[in-house]
């Protein structure tokens, strides 16, 4: 995927040319796409930061997404309240480490199947606002085929979390909530 254009920010390093970040989510129990983020410039942000800005916002908002840790690469280390990372197997041993492996192989499977569109492969040269729409079209077009059967495959994957790993994230999110709530009636209160 490219943008015309030279500016810094939309250098991608990775391709060593101009492109475009997304952040995509899967559920790893049914392959469904559960997140999307985008569009991002790579020069500007790294993998991390925009976690740290969509999923790991979404993840604090909502309490039915934190039983359980995010499977990630090494490219996201330094959260390990919410991603796992490859090299940590939670004394699962091999037979985790195969687990993780397979579901990583499951999100680049996802990911080929955006990037076989043309839009997506070509130079795009249209109005850059309507990037995000085409991608979230897409995404909504891969995830009727795979509702259609056309699944990617399937794996069988538990968090090997301890339960006061899972406690400890609960109570670090209600803290987090209260000081959001807090600042929010403060921010209130002064504009009265």
């Amino acid at each position: 995927m490219q943008v015309c254009g030279k500016a810094k920010k939309w250098y991608s390093h990775k391709f060593k040319g101009p492109g475009i970040r997304y952040e995509i989510g899967i559920a790893i129990q049914t392959g469904d796409l559960c997140h999307l983020a985008g569009p991002f410039p790579p020069g500007k942000y790294n993998d991390l930061q925009i976690f740290r800005m969509c999923l790991k916002q979404k993840l604090i908002k909502d309490n039915r997404f934190c039983k359980e840790k995010v499977e990630a690469d090494d490219g996201y280390l330094g959260e390990p309240l919410w991603i796992c990372l490859p090299g940590e197997l939670g004394g699962g041993g091999e037979r985790q480490r195969t687990a993780k492996g397979l579901a990583r192989n499951r999100q680049e499977t996802i990911n080929r199947r955006f990037k076989q569109w043309g839009v997506l492969r070509e130079r795009y040269r249209h109005d850059l606002k309507m990037h995000g729409t085409i991608v979230r079209a897409i995404a909504a077009v891969i995830q009727i085929d795979m509702r259609s059967g056309n699944l990617p495959f399937q794996v069988e994957y538990r968090t090997q979390e301890t339960r006061g790993e899972m406690r400890f994230r609960k109570n670090i999110l209600k803290v987090m909530r209260r000081s959001r709530k807090a600042n929010q009636n403060q921010n209130n209160s002064s504009s009265t």
